[in-house]
This record gives structure tokens, C-alpha cells and sequence, in this order.
């Protein structure tokens, strides 16, 4: 792990978040109203992580352009899929947590790894069975 915070892309801190939520977390909705304001909440305490992402507080609920983009191209690369017939729900999967592990871990200096649990901590709390 790094000293020194390197620069990540959204992506990579989806990632980062993502591959830090607890094993028995499986799935995750899909709805930007409950994953965005999450992110945002946490934003001032977890600047290491988050000092790149910007948010739209304008509309019903507070939105990342940046973030909405990081789940599509989770999706994209089929780390991220969305399950059951509504496609209401993110699957987290074993190819996730291993591209967290393999791609993303050592880039994180201590702070983005602690941030990156925090948010994932938040994240649990609206996980789906």
C-alpha cells in the first residue's frame, strides 16, 4: 500500500468502495437516489477518496455525473452486472472483489482505504438479499 495518495478515476473508487464491502454483501440497488447521496454524505470525511468527485445537489436528490459513469463502466467490463429480471440490483461479484484485490489495494494510500470502508460500511446498510 502507498504512503501517498495517488490520483483514482471514479471508476476506481467505485471499485475501491465496492471491493471493501463485507463478503456476505451480495447485491446493491441500482436506484442513483440511494447509491449518490450515500457518496455525498460522506464526502467531507472521506476527502482522500473523494476530492476528485463532483456532485449536483439541483434536482430531487443529489447526483455524480462521475459516479453514475464509474457504475456504467463496472458494468461494462462485467465486474458489476445487474440481476433478476427488473435489473434492479447490482451483483457483487467474486470478479469485483478479485480486480479490487488484484488492480486497486496496493494503489491505495491508508487514508483511501480507510475512506473507501467507511463509505463501504454505508453502502451495507442498503444492501439487498
Amino acid at each position: 500500500m502507498n504512503s501517498t495518495a495517488e490520483k483514482l478515476f471514479a471508476t476506481e473508487v467505485v471499485a475501491s468502495v465496492l471491493g471493501n464491502l463485507h463478503t456476505s454483501t451480495k447485491r446493491l440497488p441500482t436506484e442513483l437516489r440511494k447509491l449518490h447521496p450515500i457518496f455525498y454524505d460522506l464526502r467531507h470525511e472521506c476527502t482522500e477518496l473523494m476530492k476528485d468527485i463532483r456532485f449536483d445537489k439541483r434536482g430531487t436528490f443529489v447526483y455524480s455525473q462521475s459516479l453514475d459513469q464509474a457504475f456504467s463502466n463496472l458494468e461494462t467490463a462485467k465486474v458489476l452486472p445487474r440481476v433478476n429480471p427488473d435489473l434492479d440490483k447490482y451483483e457483487i461479484t467474486r470478479k469485483l472483489r478479485d480486480y479490487y484485490s488484484s488492480r486497486l489495494e496496493h494503489k491505495l494510500s491508508g487514508r483511501q482505504l480507510k475512506d473507501a470502508k467507511r463509505i463501504a460500511q454505508k453502502l451495507a446498510e442498503i444492501a439487498l438479499e
